[in-house]
């Protein structure tokens, strides 16, 4: 009889683990990879247009980025002024050129490579 108590017990324990689990992660797929495609493409046109409040629209409060030999820069009001430096400094004619997209739920990764003229 105990037995039978305990399988039931544990038969509604999994019924209701089963009920609450989340449901499974969407698949990153192309039209994930055709959305970051187009993300970059704007970004590109943003910042070759010298637009620095669309180049911060690309950012969250909470972005970073690490320039090479500079502290790490965290907001957006600081990302803005690092992009505003650089057009300062000459920066034009960004390329971006995606090799690889992909993807785990909610994170995505893209390898490419770029080219950035500097013309002080």
């Amino acid at each position: 009889m105990r037995a039978r108590i305990l399988g039931a017990i544990a038969l509604a324990v999994a019924i209701g683990l089963a009920a609450c689990s989340a449901p499974p992660a969407k698949e990153f797929g192309k039209p994930d990879q055709d959305a970051i495609r187009q993300l970059i493409q704007d970004f590109v046109a943003a910042y070759n247009a010298k637009d620095l409040q669309k180049v911060g629209t690309f950012f969250s409060s909470n972005s970073m980025i690490m320039p090479a030999n500079r502290s790490t820069l965290r907001g957006v009001d600081l990302v803005k002024t690092y992009y505003d430096e650089r057009f300062k400094m000459g920066a034009s004619d960004l390329q971006i050129e995606p090799q690889e997209i992909s993807g785990h739920g909610p994170l995505a990764y893209v390898t490419g490579t770029f080219a950035l003229s500097i013309k002080p």
